[in-house]
């Protein structure tokens, strides 16, 4: 009988333990749903073939769609759809191949309304057991207004403000 109370003790122990793992699981999955579903720089998994697997609502507000399902049901080639050069798409995933990764990517993109913008994307490889790629997964800014303030910038430091003839400092660097 003693034995028999010692394994009934310890199947209770264990299922308290599951219980708190379980617990401890289900906030840590709501913790980094909350962090997907509310970041404000796009997120996205998609395949080498350009298919999204998923993205969250700040990339389909980035691309200009309702929402993410939308956007993951309406983008069926990634490179054809959304990319204004396709060859972009195609230099995104070979470098991805070679390196593992990749940062700073810019490109220029149509939104849902054809609208043309500028992002700069960072991902990463995600590899099946043989060492291809499965998937990608990574983030994406707008950069449109930061290059065209860079480029105001750029042109007023180069440019007299009164005339916009060359300055002497465009003069020196040619």
């Amino acid at each position: 009988n003693i034995q028999v109370l010692k394994m009934a003790g310890e199947i209770f122990v264990n299922a308290l333990e599951r219980k708190k793992v379980d617990q401890a699981l289900s906030e840590a999955k709501a913790r980094y749903l909350n962090i997907f579903e509310n970041a404000m720089e796009g997120i996205f998994q998609s395949t080498a073939e350009g298919r999204f697997l998923g993205v969250n609502p700040a990339l389909a507000r980035i691309f200009g769609y309702g929402d993410a399902r939308e956007m993951v049901s309406a983008v069926g080639d990634i490179g054809a759809t959304l990319y204004v050069d396709p060859e972009r798409r195609a230099e995104f995933v070979r470098i991805l191949k070679e390196r593992g990764r990749i940062t700073e990517f810019e490109s220029q993109v149509r939104r849902k309304d054809g609208t043309v913008i500028l992002i700069s994307e960072n991902a990463r490889a995600v590899l099946k057991a043989d060492g291809g790629l499965d998937y990608c997964e990574g983030t994406v800014m707008d950069v449109t207004l930061r290059k065209r303030m860079e480029e105001q910038l750029r042109h007023g430091a180069l440019h007299d403000a009164l005339t916009g003839l060359p300055n002497r400092t465009l003069l020196i660097e040619r």
